[in-house]
């Protein structure tokens, strides 16, 4: 099935989507938080938050990874700080949930950051509620990472003793319960109990699959920007790939609206691009 674009979503200035989540408000309209990166301008700590009819904008110095946990965006931070904030209504705004650092005290929650780790995507599972990426922020062989529910310690980070990711970044939750997983070169997916389901690494002629943001569908579909290839797959809840969006300006960010519409995100863009199925 191909995929044509319905729409655009335009915004005021030319901007660097690093994240985006969507949700449908009681209204029946669908309502987009996007996570932007703004060099050094902002720090991290003081995050801002513009609010628009139809769409929030987080403004951040190097780009934060959200969330959506009931009304409200979950947001991590970057650098030292290893939190997680409420972000979104003005009683909420940077409201820490979950920390672990000299600023902010011991940890808020029940499970523990592991030392020398950071915090990259999150995730609010049904099953193990708030999941996080970490990771160690080592490079080449001595990278890697693992993915942590901070309310009840459950913890993914390998497969029969092999490591299951070097660095992951984006992460989603399928309709199935799978969770899926951006890491460096490859989607990860695993069940909802952690346990190994596959590994996608672009295709044949695929070169240097660069995964970013990621979503799923009614359909159990995994969809994931490729940023270095222009390009968004679209693999199947078996792991084979079932379709591509092609000739997209460096993807970064995606989520499913209604009608399994799909927005995305582009690195330096002045729009939102939104896009449909043919019937």
């Amino acid at each position: 099935m191909a995929y044509y674009i319905s729409s655009t979503i335009p915004l005021s200035d030319n901007v660097c989507i690093f994240d985006m989540i969507g949700k449908e408000d009681r209204d029946g309209n669908y309502k987009l938080s996007i996570s932007v990166a703004r060099g050094g301008e902002i720090s991290t700590k003081k995050m801002q938050l513009i609010c628009d009819i139809n769409i929030s904008r987080i403004y951040s110095a190097g780009g934060v990874y959200i969330a959506q946990y009931n009304d409200d965006p979950l947001v991590t931070a970057f650098g030292n700080c290893y939190s997680v904030y409420r972000h979104d209504k003005p009683e909420n705004r940077n409201t820490v949930v979950w920390s672990k650092n000299e600023e902010e005290g011991e940890n808020q929650n029940n499970s523990e950051l592991p030392e020398g780790f950071v915090i990259q995507g999150i995730l609010d599972h049904r099953e193990h509620g708030t999941l996080v990426c970490l990771w160690n922020k080592e490079f080449d062989e001595k990278s890697f990472g693992k993915v942590l529910g901070i309310e009840n310690g459950f913890e993914i980070f390998a497969d029969k003793n092999r490591r299951l990711y070097v660095c992951p970044t984006y992460i989603a939750e399928n309709r199935n319960g799978d969770i899926c997983v951006s890491d460096t070169n490859a989607v990860v997916v695993t069940d909802a109990l952690g346990v190994f389901r596959f590994r996608y690494e672009g295709t044949p002629d695929t070169k240097n699959f660069d995964p970013y943001g990621i979503c799923c569908n009614s359909s159990c579909n995994i969809i994931v920007a490729d940023m270095k290839n222009n390009t968004i797959h679209i693999i199947g809840p078996d792991g084979k790939i079932n379709n591509y969006i092609k000739n997209i300006g460096m993807p970064r960010a995606l989520c499913i609206g209604k009608n399994d519409d799909l927005y995305v995100g582009e690195w330096g863009t002045d729009s939102i691009k939104v896009y449909s199925k043919t019937t």
